[in-house]
């Protein structure tokens, strides 16, 4: 539960005292989940942008020789896979229910949503009809605008999560020229 999702007055008197005492913020868990969200959000990030566009360019440059094609198709399910790590990420240290909504693909990333089904016997591990099926399922995900909003936030998340962390960096630098140096040298000149 964030501040801004308060939705019934006994939650907002719930929050109140937090707010209103700095100690008390400064202890609460709240506040150290949502420093760990803000903290976590550039790596996270860095990840999620470094495979998406590795894949996306190196897909589209290769798309002439045919690997390109196959590069693509690992796309929609990747962005559906880390839009789901987001949203749980999301509800563990920020509270609340991100489920995704009823059309989004999520529900069938399991390998046998994605290949349709199982081949029938052990030499045939990779038929033509399982990467029709794949191709199939993936060409389906990138078309849902779910898909394609879930890879807009994971890209953005990179710049967002470094500007975050600069300003992040900021506030400790501030606090500490303002706060603890003062509070050194005060008590290295006292007798």
């Amino acid at each position: 539960m964030s501040i801004s999702s308060v939705s019934t007055r006994r939650d907002a008197l719930q929050l109140r005292p937090i707010i209103l005492h700095p100690i008390r913020l400064l202890f609460s868990a709240r506040l150290w989940k949502a420093v760990a969200f803000v903290v976590l959000n550039l790596p996270a990030a860095l990840l999620y942008f470094l495979v998406l566009f590795t894949l996306i360019s190196v897909g589209l440059g290769t798309l002439p020789v045919g690997v390109g094609l196959l590069l693509l198709a690992l796309v929609p399910p990747l962005i559906l896979i880390g839009a789901h790590v987001e949203r749980t990420r999301a509800t563990w240290l920020l509270g609340g229910d991100l489920s995704p909504r009823q059309g989004q693909g999520i529900g069938s990333l399991t390998l046998k949503g994605l290949l349709g089904s199982r081949p029938k016997s052990a030499r045939q591990s990779i038929s033509r009809d399982t990467v029709r099926a794949f191709f199939r399922r993936s060409w389906e995900l990138a078309r849902e605008r779910d898909t394609w909003r879930s890879l807009a936030y994971l890209l953005l998340l990179y710049p967002i999560g470094t500007i975050e962390v600069y300003g992040f960096k900021v506030q400790l630098d501030v606090f500490g020229s303002r706060m603890v140096h003062p509070a050194l040298a005060a008590a290295q000149n006292t007798p």
